[in-house]
């Protein structure tokens, strides 16, 4: 997936650029606007937390949400 390998390249610049311009994101009780706020919040992020990756997986999949397999 383009996203995971963007944000495992640990590139604040490769990483915003997947993002709108305005982009919006909510971490914890911080909120960041706009691709510069978002390299700011990466790399203070990444000097933190070393072993940080980004993992998408499909872990199921369903024609209807609100079926049950029991």
């Amino acid at each position: 997936m383009l996203a995971e390998q963007a944000w495992n390249s640990r590139d604040p610049e490769v990483v915003c650029m997947a993002y709108t311009l305005n982009t919006e994101w909510r971490n914890r009780s911080e909120f960041i606007s706009g691709r510069e706020e978002v390299k700011v919040f990466l790399v203070n992020k990444w000097e933190k937390e070393l072993d940080c990756k980004l993992k998408k997986e499909l872990w199921a999949f369903t024609d209807n949400p609100y079926s049950s397999s029991l």
